[in-house]
């Protein structure tokens, strides 16, 4: 469990916690203010424009993160109010793009001259973490967000869209233990955050 890691290796297990619970509070927090933006204000009336992680992960997830390394956030959202007829896609994306973000500004900051060792083992994981956060999130699954850009555009998966959402669980599980998805995420992930560097370098 990850919460052994507390004795094997302190120095990982709260930096990859206080990683992981800023990543997803601003990640969820990047869609309220998509929702608004988008004429969406029921995340707004209820109090998710904040950067309190109670708010957007709630004690549940935050103790899941803790104990078994996982955890997950949610913003309520109501795609009636929507303006335009992409609305969802945007909203839907605007999560895993503030992980892109966190990728982006993490590589740009660790290449900094005269950053500790310490901070540059920091931001380099919170460049791996973030860019497993956004491709997971953007996995064409229900409920990830990838699914709900997809369903934008395929109006016929939008009809299926609620039945299907009671096996994504259930998929995600599969291809995580049979199928080495995971394993597969964090090698991306390491080819995502190896190209952003090759970006900055070049600029």
């Amino acid at each position: 469990m990850f919460v052994e890691k507390i004795f094997t290796d302190p120095a990982y297990f709260f930096s990859a916690s206080v990683i992981v619970v800023g990543s997803i509070t601003i990640h969820e927090l990047f869609h309220a203010l998509a929702a608004s933006s988008q004429g969406d204000d029921t995340a707004a009336k209820s109090g998710y424009l904040t950067l309190n992680p109670l708010v957007h992960m709630g004690s549940a997830s935050l103790m899941m993160l803790l104990l078994f390394g996982f955890a997950w956030g949610q913003t309520p959202i109501n795609p009636a109010r929507f303006r335009h007829r992409f609305s969802a896609a945007l909203v839907s994306f605007a999560g895993p793009l503030a992980n892109l973000l966190l990728v982006i500004l993490a590589v740009w900051v660790v290449g900094i001259p005269g950053l500790s060792a310490g901070m540059k083992a920091f931001l380099g994981l919170a460049a791996i973490l973030n860019a497993f956060l956004f491709l997971f999130n953007m996995l064409p699954v229900p409920p990830l967000d990838g699914f709900g850009v997809l369903e934008t555009f395929l109006p016929a998966l939008r009809r299926q869209s609620s039945g299907l959402s009671r096996y994504g669980f259930l998929i995600l599980l599969v291809l995580f233990f049979f199928f080495g998805l995971g394993d597969m995420l964090y090698d991306a992930a390491w080819r995502l955050v190896r190209e952003v560097g090759r970006i900055r370098a070049a600029l």
